[in-house]
């Protein structure tokens, strides 16, 4: 998993701007007990926005 930094700031996926804000809003979660930050981003990294995000489905 590669983090990008650029003018519009940090995005996970810069090829696809929709899951990049979801996962932020993830991570928003995360802070209000959702979830643990280290669990969005392992999920993150088994996400390829490229086959629909089913990637990071069941696979663990």
């Amino acid at each position: 998993m590669k983090i990008h930094f650029g003018p519009a700031g940090w995005v996970q996926w810069p090829d696809s701007e929709e899951f990049s804000i979801e996962f932020m809003r993830l991570l928003g979660l995360a802070q209000e007990g959702g979830s643990l930050i280290s669990e969005c981003f392992l999920v993150a990294s088994r996400i390829d926005p490229k086959d629909g995000g089913d990637s990071g489905i069941g696979n663990g």
